[in-house]
């Protein structure tokens, strides 16, 4: 159960996120930090996604 309670949760997260910078509330740069720390907590995305990083050279 707690498994798939982490991946909602951060779905959820995720629309906030989004909802947030529609509304000109969060900038896009805080916006870019907080969609990365929401999908590195992913753990298949979060992999994928920190690999990426690292062939661009941001990680």
């Amino acid at each position: 159960m707690l498994l798939r309670s982490k991946p909602t949760i951060l779905v959820f997260v995720l629309l906030g996120v989004f909802q947030l910078r529609m509304d000109d509330r969060v900038s896009e740069k805080i916006f870019g930090e907080l969609v990365t720390l929401a999908i590195e907590q992913l753990t298949v995305l979060g992999g994928i996604f920190k690999q990426i990083l690292k062939l661009f050279g941001k990680a």
